[in-house]
């Protein structure tokens, strides 16, 4: 991950059978937008480049399933507040089931029509 990569999913798509991408960058929050200090300009210039790059990636091979939970309030260092984190996944971590569920029938379905077609 990291600035240069944010969402690095490319870098298993050879390795795995489904690619799940989880776009934490966010955006600037709004309160950042009323008076931004220097380090808050920073940081938001930072988010709009990560999130150029992100798209550009989704562009050019997109990932079997994106999430992107709202993240936006939370800052780099507030991993601090891991108990709070982790109690907002909940909602993330059954779209997530979901959409596995959605791509893993789809497989199954396009396997199963080859089955047919060299029976």
């Amino acid at each position: 991950g990291g600035i240069y990569n944010p969402v690095p999913f490319d870098l298993i798509e050879k390795d795995a059978d489904i690619i799940i991408a989880i776009d934490v960058v966010g955006a600037p929050s709004e309160a950042e937008r009323r008076h931004p200090t220097t380090v808050d300009l920073m940081y938001g210039a930072t988010q709009l480049m990560m999130q150029s790059i992100i798209a550009n990636k989704l562009r050019q091979c997109p990932p079997d399933i994106l999430i992107r939970p709202n993240v936006s309030k939370y800052r780099v260092l507030d991993f601090l507040k891991i108990d709070t984190l982790m109690a907002e996944t909940v909602e993330i971590k059954d779209q997530l089931k979901r959409e596995v569920e959605r791509v893993l029938e789809g497989r199954a379905a396009v396997k199963g029509k080859r089955g047919k077609k060299a029976g």
